[in-house]
């Protein structure tokens, strides 16, 4: 079975540490050599990965007829992990907010370049109780990675956030066939344009909010505009296309 261990280097393990850890995780308790066959990784490093991971409580060693052996603890413990990382977050977040607000100036325009980028512009606009967007596509599962964007759907439906879409006709989105189309209906209203009006520049319009994201898996890039003006402008622009755009068409994602 395949596992994104993408997963693991974001709560803060380098390579190597994925590597022996994985290896562990299938070997179960075995020795050094055993780790290194298994990992591939060099003798030169696999101690101090070692080491590392049995700091961060993922690993623990015995000793047996005067051999040192290795396992793996639960994997619960990354959980435990993310929590602990989470508490240190919140400790520090009234001293960063009051650094962010003491601001003279707030930018009013903020870039965003990568998959990091556009994940960071997501998170922020499930900071808010609603959104409308035109010219989203099935290409933002791809860009951010199906198991980010499944976690941030979920987020949107243990808050109950909804959200009005316009896309382009016959483009199967990639919610209705993870969730459900239960979910997928009592979280958005979408409507559908014909294919000549697609663009691959998504709009979305949040708070006082507007960002313009290139839903390209090659080179996603990401401009929002903090603006009340220029939101409710673009607001204006979404419910004239709600207006003449089609109800969706959900029969193709029976299939």
């Amino acid at each position: 079975m395949a596992i994104n261990t993408e997963v693991l280097r974001e709560i803060g393990l380098s390579s190597n540490e994925i590597k022996v850890y994985m290896a562990l995780i299938r070997l179960g308790s075995t020795s050094v050599t055993e780790v290194m066959k298994k990992s591939g990784v060099h003798r030169a490093n696999i101690y101090d990965s070692l080491e590392r991971l049995i700091g961060k409580g993922l690993v623990s060693n015995v000793m047996r007829l005067n051999k040192k052996y290795f396992e793996c603890a639960s994997p619960r413990n990354i959980t435990a992990i993310i929590k602990e990382r989470e508490k240190e977050l919140e400790s520090i977040m009234p001293e960063l907010e009051a650094i962010y607000n003491q601001r003279m100036e707030k930018q009013e325009i903020s870039h965003f370049k990568g998959k990091e980028g556009i994940k960071a512009v997501l998170r922020d606009i499930n900071n808010y109780k609603s959104y409308d967007a035109f010219g989203i596509s099935s290409n933002l599962a791809k860009v951010v990675e199906k198991y980010y964007f499944t976690q941030w759907i979920r987020e949107r439906l243990e808050k109950n956030l909804k959200a009005r879409m316009i896309k382009s006709r016959g483009d199967r989105l990639t919610t209705p066939n993870i969730f459900g189309l239960r979910a997928y209906r009592k979280l958005f209203k979408v409507k559908e344009v014909p294919k000549e009006y697609y663009t691959s520049a998504a709009t979305w319009i949040y708070g006082n909010k507007v960002a313009i994201m290139l839903e390209s898996p090659e080179n996603p890039i990401a401009v929002v505009i903090d603006s009340k003006e220029i939101a409710d402008g673009f607001r204006k622009q979404f419910e004239n296309m709600w207006k003449h755009a089609k109800d969706e068409d959900t029969s193709i994602y029976k299939a």
